[in-house]
């Protein structure tokens, strides 16, 4: 998010949020209360987690998940092959991948397992494309 003189007033509360699916950067309505580490929303890429600093909610957890490498599910942008309606499980065949957090269109995030995340995903009938985030690494 960026203040400065000059900057553009005219968009709305939808245009940020499109454009912050679209980059792969996750906002309230992507969180599900206790069902979401905080490495998984990308915070450890995003400048939202200090592993240096001591005493917060979630240290010990956070910090075991980074040192051991056992981040198994991330915040990824998706493309969705058609609208889903109320649907929000991603599958991977027959196993469950992950849940679509939010959406605006066919530009959505969701909350994928990353054992899958090569596998070619649905969402009812409809295709599920993962857009990498050229500012996430690949795990």
């Amino acid at each position: 998010r960026w203040l400065a003189e000059g900057s553009d007033t005219t968009a709305s509360t939808a245009d940020w949020h499109l454009h912050r699916l679209k980059l792969g950067i996750p906002d309230s309505p992507d969180f599900e209360v206790d069902k979401l580490m905080w490495l998984e929303s990308n915070a450890d890429h995003l400048n939202g987690v200090s592993f240096t600093k001591g005493c917060y909610v979630g240290q010990e957890n956070t910090a075991r998940m980074n040192y051991r490498g056992k981040v198994r599910k991330r915040m990824l942008p998706v493309t969705l092959g058609d609208d889903p309606g109320d649907e929000r499980r991603i599958m991977a065949g027959d196993r469950e991948a992950g849940t679509l957090m939010s959406h605006i269109g066919d530009k959505g995030i969701a909350h994928i397992r990353l054992e899958h995340a090569d596998a070619p995903m649905t969402l009812g009938d409809a295709s599920v494309t993962i857009n990498w985030p050229s500012w996430l690494p690949q795990e």
